[in-house]
């Protein structure tokens, strides 16, 4: 009869296929979590600058007390 497979770790057959599982979801987590954050930064930036060409329309505060 032949040996059981074992992970790097010994701990049995299979245990290694599950880790690996999970490590790649935990990646697919953290990969996930990044785009999301990389399209909030988008968003804030364009909000930003949408607020910032609002403002550069109205004048700049002190040209908008000079007036009266």
């Amino acid at each position: 009869m032949a040996e059981p497979r074992r992970c790097l770790d010994g701990r049995g057959e299979g245990t290694g296929d599950r880790s690996f599982a999970v490590s790649r979801q935990a990646s697919a987590r953290a990969a996930l979590r990044e785009r999301r954050e990389q399209a909030w930064r988008k968003e804030s930036r364009e909000a930003i600058r949408e607020d910032n060409q609002f403002a550069g329309s109205r004048g700049s505060l002190r040209d908008r007390f000079r007036r009266l």
